[in-house]
């Protein structure tokens, strides 16, 4: 595929097409490499059924004991630069 982009990697968009968070032109351009390229349209369905769990997860408050173990944990890690 050949885009006026030397450095358009369709790779790339993976995540941000199963997120339908692409532009049109990115999302044509990314659908033409699907056409040749099977390995993207099976990670793709690897990333839409991870999606979908990922959506289906309910979240839960940990007890105040735990919360506050680790809030303490976080304050005693050091911190990058």
């Amino acid at each position: 595929m050949t885009t006026n982009d030397d450095h358009y990697d369709p790779h790339g968009l993976l995540g941000a097409y199963v997120l339908d968070a692409v532009t049109d032109t990115q999302r044509e351009q990314f659908e033409q490499h699907l056409e040749q390229c099977p390995r993207c349209g099976e990670e793709i369905d690897e990333l839409r059924a991870a999606a979908a769990w990922l959506g289906s997860v309910v979240p839960r408050t940990p007890r105040p004991a735990t919360r506050e173990f680790l809030l303490d944990q976080l304050d005693r890690t050091p911190q990058g630069d």
